[in-house]
């Protein structure tokens, strides 16, 4: 086996194992679409998108956590007017 097919398969086998992590930090990650092949079962399951109700409340979370940062910089912009 070549160095490049080396490193080629240990960094498919990166991939596959933070599927998961990768599938958080971009919902719209596709495990299948980077590797150019089906993914192992297990890494198909992570990556797989959350449930919808885990997608709706982490939607919330998110609209809720927004509309915090832009009362409190609403806030402080105003501190500095008077």
């Amino acid at each position: 086996m070549t160095l490049a097919s080396q490193l080629v398969k240990a960094v498919e086998e990166a991939l596959e194992r933070r599927a998961g992590d990768l599938r958080l930090a971009d919902p719209f990650f596709d495990l299948e679409w980077v590797l150019g092949r089906e993914p192992s079962a297990e890494a198909a399951a992570a990556a797989a998108p959350p449930p919808a109700a885990v997608a709706a409340a982490t939607t919330a979370a998110a609209a809720e956590a927004a509309a915090a940062v832009v009362a409190a910089a609403t806030a402080m912009n105003g501190m500095g007017t008077g």
